[in-house]
């Protein structure tokens, strides 16, 4: 699949910088569950690219986190900020999502 038509799973921009997660391929990786993912970074001053495996397990877990930060759930009972990580922390790469 090439860069062009990579589907998004994650974009954020702000007209200068884009962290996003793009689909590598549409067909599994490995085991049936793990497709390849891209986390791309964007700037001017650098630009990266981490490969990484994701389960159809993660995507449930990032439209579950999206639907907590909406709501405000995960905010800790002290006011602290809301953290969210995607996939998972512990896997290979991953992004962490800070709300204050």
């Amino acid at each position: 699949m090439d860069e062009e038509t990579a589907p998004e799973l994650i974009r954020l921009a702000d007209g200068h910088q884009v962290v996003s997660v793009k689909l590598a391929d549409r067909v599994p990786a490995w085991d049936p569950d793990y497709y390849a993912a891209d986390i791309v970074i964007s700037s001017d001053f650098v630009n990266a690219r981490l490969r990484i495996l994701v389960t159809l397990e993660d995507l449930d877990h990032w439209s579950g986190a999206l639907g907590r930060i909406e709501t405000d759930e995960l905010r800790a009972a002290n006011g602290d900020a809301l953290t969210v990580d995607w996939p998972p922390a512990g896997n290979d790469g991953y992004l962490r999502f800070h709300r204050g």
